[in-house]
């Protein structure tokens, strides 16, 4: 509940010392964050690409052990080995994609 007040609080900027607060941070923003906004906004893009690139690698995790360590259902040929070769492969592709775009963000952010 008493979280609650404090959020309340903010949104209504009760508090006379916050207004010096937001102030400082619409300061620091028109000196130094619009000049560059161009390149924080790739900064950003890249921040959230790199976070898709290891969301889809722990699906495909998920992928190897249901089509990999669990044999699959049907008496046609082990399709095992196909499948981790071609999960394996996404799964080197995802991590590239996901270092390169840690390293473009590393680059545009600093």
């Amino acid at each position: 509940m008493q979280l609650l007040q404090k959020i309340k609080s903010f949104i209504r900027n009760d508090n006379p010392d916050a207004q010096v607060k937001w102030s400082l941070y619409g300061r620091v923003w028109w000196e130094y964050g619009i000049p560059y906004w161009r390149w924080i906004s790739v900064g950003i893009i890249c921040t959230i690409l790199a976070a898709a690139a290891e969301a889809y690698s722990i699906v495909l995790i998920k992928e190897i052990v249901e089509g990999g360590i669990i044999p699959p259902e049907g008496d046609g040929a082990d399709p095992r080995m196909t499948v981790l070769f071609l999960v394996g492969l996404k799964l080197i592709a995802a991590f590239a994609f996901k270092g390169a775009f840690t390293y473009s963000k590393t680059l545009t952010m600093e």
